[in-house]
């Protein structure tokens, strides 16, 4: 998973001009939502851990991260075995994880604001984020309860949110009420 010669669980930029590829990060399960801040030059992804452990991780493209998937997570393996490290010692440690699971899916910033809106699978809601100004911590969460799986999310306009479920074939909206 570490080796430079493939990118399982890894994060690469790609120059669609000349096809040269970079790892921004590594140690990645399953990457669902990704954003990247260009006024912050960071990438905001959020990840679902095995039973347990989904991350929102914050990656600074000064440096490639390694947030050490498969050697360390705060899940468990389905079959309830446990061999991963919780401390995340010598690996980059996510900014926030879920246990027990909520399947993060899309993550959007909200416009012209500091919020951002997780989607969630499991947990049929869309989580309002808000970070510190340096983005080293979560200031507040708040969870937006839909009742639907949600894949994605998308803001419209004057606060009004569409978002694809994954159970029915529909589109709903949602409005901001802040």
């Amino acid at each position: 998973f570490f080796s430079k010669s493939n990118f399982h669980g890894k994060i690469i930029s790609i120059n669609l001009n000349t096809k040269q590829t970079n790892i921004l990060s590594k140690g990645h399960r399953n990457p669902q939502g990704l954003l990247y801040l260009e006024d912050k030059n960071i990438i905001i992804n959020t990840e679902h851990g095995p039973k347990g452990g989904d991350e929102i991780n914050i990656n600074f493209l000064d440096k490639i991260y390694n947030f050490g998937w498969p050697i360390t997570s705060y899940g468990i393996r389905y079959n309830g075995e446990d061999p991963f490290v919780k401390n995340h010692e010598n690996y980059d440690k996510p900014i926030k994880y879920f246990t027990p699971s909520i399947a993060p899916s899309q993550i959007i910033q909200k416009h012209g604001e500091s919020s951002f809106y997780i989607a969630s699978l499991k947990n049929t809601s869309v989580y309002e984020i808000n970070f510190s100004e340096d983005f080293s911590q979560i200031l507040n969460e708040k969870r937006i309860f839909i009742g639907e799986r949600i894949r994605d999310i998308i803001e419209m306009n004057d606060n009004i949110f569409a978002l694809t479920l994954d159970n029915s074939p529909a589109i709903a909206f949602f409005q901001d009420s802040n």
